[in-house]
């Protein structure tokens, strides 16, 4: 079974650290957690915290655990919750096909990552993630 926190490390490198430009859509973002979308964020409290204190940090920074702790966990449980989960990326047999198909739910959104990944196989593209998607995706990716 594909595992998560192999999946995680490049998808967080391409993501980057902190970014608050005024010019990006996506505003105030931390390793691509953007405040617009995901509001309610458990790192936000923390992060805040830190800025009210030492003020907002250059673009790109990424927080260590000394600086902010359980931050770096936050964003994991947050990607592990809103994309893996949702791709079933645990029941994937293959590591490297789990985590394209993650980092593509990732930057594209479940739905087109999973619509691609049903096209790949030739079957109806439903866009959802299913039993039927994850065997056939087994079959023909084994590890």
């Amino acid at each position: 079974m594909a595992n998560f926190k192999e999946a995680i490390v490049d998808t967080l490198k391409a993501e980057g650290g902190f970014v608050n430009d005024p010019a990006d859509a996506g505003g105030y973002t931390y390793r691509g957690i953007t405040k617009k979308n995901f509001p309610n964020w458990a790192g936000w409290t923390k992060l805040a915290a830190w800025v009210a204190t030492h003020g907002q940090p250059k673009t790109g920074h990424i927080f260590t655990e000394d600086e902010i702790p359980g931050l770096e966990t936050d964003c994991h449980v947050f990607y592990k919750q809103q994309f893996w989960d949702k791709v079933m990326g645990d029941e994937i047999h293959n590591q490297e096909v789990a985590a394209d198909l993650f980092d593509s739910a990732v930057n594209m959104g479940i739905h087109q990552a999973v619509v691609l990944c049903q096209r790949s196989l030739d079957i109806p593209e439903t866009g959802k993630m299913d039993s039927s998607t994850l065997n056939i995706l087994n079959q023909n990716n084994e590890a």
